[in-house]
């Protein structure tokens, strides 16, 4: 693959080999994978940054989250993390772009989801 996704996948693998323990390296990389339609690569990088999410700063750690539980198709979990992220950065340009509307971050969810978005029974509202 050319180009700038090229680049960026080549740039945030080669930091996540450069420093094993950089979550955040992992979470681009998961980043690039789902965008390329590759789910069980973007879930695997997903479960590496969530295992280092410690060394990550507050407003990493939401976005983190947010976009792992939109692979993860957890709705729910995504909105409550991408809500407080824009919450508490408002002002920070980067968190306006990586937060989305509670609809569009539930549609994104079903979208991904190999069931046509049924929810299973755990994160069924009951």
């Amino acid at each position: 693959m050319g180009g700038k996704v090229g680049r960026g996948r080549a740039d945030v693998h080669r930091a996540a080999e450069m420093d094993a323990n950089m979550g955040r390296a992992w979470a681009g990389l998961a980043a690039v994978y789902a965008n390329q339609g590759k789910p069980s690569e973007s879930e695997k990088a997903y479960r590496e940054a969530m295992a280092r999410i410690d060394r990550m700063s507050e407003r990493e750690k939401y976005r983190t989250r947010g976009a792992y539980y939109i692979v993860m198709r957890q709705p729910d979990k995504a909105i409550e993390q991408l809500e407080q992220l824009v919450k508490l950065y408002r002002r920070t340009p980067r968190g306006w772009r990586t937060s989305r509307s509670r609809s569009s971050t539930a549609a994104t969810c079903r979208a991904r989801s190999p069931r046509g978005g049924a929810r299973s029974r755990s994160t069924r509202r009951t």
